[in-house]
């Protein structure tokens, strides 16, 4: 399924789901998210701030990692779908979605996930300066012994439970004792609930800047 295709797949199960009109505004919508809170935060925590004892969840919430997909179970992929899933969405449209999230692995992303009862109800991704990790930061490059978190999510029903910035912290401690001096992350402007789980964590923002593809050429504006 090539990108055009799905986007206009994705559109239909919109449209489907909430109608015309509701796709519309929230395109617009948006739009002008993107244009008015589009710009990014930049975080930063030095790794001898951070303790090398390993990060325990508590909640009767487990953790576990995984380096590749062929290591996550079937009953683990059927939970991250529910990160995916829209409604509507047929099996092989969810299928795709899950697919290009798990691509990050291909780039030498480590995924960590957290559990209750044994469902998986959040997830984070990790990764050092020597992968592949343009696609998940841009606004400069890494330097050696640089580290990245990224992309943490948690169900609707577990958010506001400390999921995500334990989540953070737990692969923070991984991070420092695999090498890393200095860990970054960044998220949207307009997602302040992004923001106050990576100031949870322990994480100071440093800066915030927009970062722009221009013939090209990627361009950083800081604000």
């Amino acid at each position: 399924m090539n990108n055009f295709i799905l986007i206009i797949h994705k559109i239909k199960i919109n449209v489907k789901e909430n109608g015309i009109v509701f796709l519309i505004n929230k395109l617009f919508s948006n739009f002008w998210k993107e244009l008015t809170k589009g710009r990014q935060y930049l975080f930063s925590i030095d790794c001898d701030h951070i303790s090398s004892e390993k990060i325990k969840m508590t909640n009767s919430v487990g953790i576990e990692s995984f380096r590749s997909k062929d290591e996550i179970s079937k009953k683990y992929l059927e939970d991250l779908k529910q990160f995916v899933k829209k409604k509507h969405m047929d099996e092989k449209t969810c299928n795709h979605y899950l697919d290009k999230l798990l691509e990050i692995f291909k780039n030498g992303g480590e995924i960590t996930v957290g559990k209750i009862d044994g469902k998986i109800v959040g997830f984070l991704w990790k990764m050092h300066s020597h992968n592949d990790y343009q696609q998940h930061f841009e606004l400069f490059p890494l330097l050696p012994q640089d580290g990245l978190v990224f992309a943490g999510h948690a169900l609707p029903p577990y958010r506001g439970k400390s999921i995500v910035p334990t989540l953070i912290r737990y692969n923070s401690v991984l991070l420092k004792q695999e090498g890393a001096k200095r860990i970054f992350a960044t998220c949207k402007e307009w997602n302040q609930s992004s923001r106050k789980c990576i100031l949870k964590a322990g994480f100071n923002q440093i800066a915030l800047g927009r970062s722009i593809h221009f013939f090209g050429k990627r361009i950083v504006i800081w604000h």
